[in-house]
């Protein structure tokens, strides 16, 4: 028996395919795009392996998937945030180039400050609602008011 012949295991356990595969929302997304001829070409076991492939790729697998349009400047662009479980092994990481200690700090730090932001904001928020003044005399204005004059003091003007 030929490599080509051997059937895969997760394609012989696959759902019976459905009488006119064309009705399968997934292949009239995929085929939509190719002639017709060339889709009526693919065999039972083909279609099979196709939805195996990409059918995973939908929403729904990540904690967090935002996925927007948006206008700028009389055009649309988009902007996708996904977050979740890595899949992929450490060996294709390294072979795709995705591992990289300098773009992972950047990385951390980037995520660090999106997630602190609004905490800090809403930190900064519940302490004027509860009236608590960290620097009497003026706030932080006052105390860098203070910093420089007595700089200035030591070093001069």
């Amino acid at each position: 028996m030929q490599l080509s012949q051997v059937p895969h295991p997760r394609l012989s356990r696959r759902a019976a395919e459905p009488a006119d595969w064309r009705d399968d929302p997934f292949f009239a997304e995929y085929f939509a795009r190719i002639d017709r001829a060339t889709a009526d070409s693919f065999t039972p076991d083909q279609r099979a392996a196709l939805k195996l492939m990409f059918a995973g790729r939908g929403p729904g697998r990540h904690w967090i998937d935002v996925r927007r349009s948006l206008p700028l400047f009389g055009r649309r662009i988009y902007l996708v945030l996904l977050m979740g479980r890595e899949r992929r092994t450490l060996e294709r990481l390294r072979r795709e180039g995705v591992i990289s200690r300098t773009g992972d700090a950047f990385a951390y730090v980037v995520t660090l400050a999106i997630l602190l932001t609004p905490f800090l904001a809403g930190l900064y928020l519940l302490k004027n609602a509860m009236g608590v003044d960290l620097f009497p005399d003026g706030g932080l204005h006052a105390a860098y008011d203070t910093l420089v004059r007595q700089l200035e003091m030591l070093f001069g003007p």
